[in-house]
């Protein structure tokens, strides 16, 4: 696990790979970006996310490194 995104307040955080990414956009916005198995990206709205828990070496915007 390298980053975690919690919908909900009480829901339990989903977990994301090392190659995965994350976006806060200026809107509010939450984009998570995947590699594998196939590349696509997924939005979500302001309102549809609560939290993102990621360590230290993986920042908004990078895969793990």
């Amino acid at each position: 696990m390298t980053f975690r995104v919690k919908f909900g307040r009480q829901e339990v955080p989903a977990e994301y790979g090392d190659d995965d990414t994350y976006v806060f956009l200026e809107s509010g916005a939450l984009k998570l970006s995947f590699k594998k198995p196939a590349q696509w990206d997924e939005y979500y709205a302001p309102h549809a996310w609560y939290q993102v828990i990621a360590e230290e070496n993986h920042g908004p915007g990078r895969a793990k490194g």
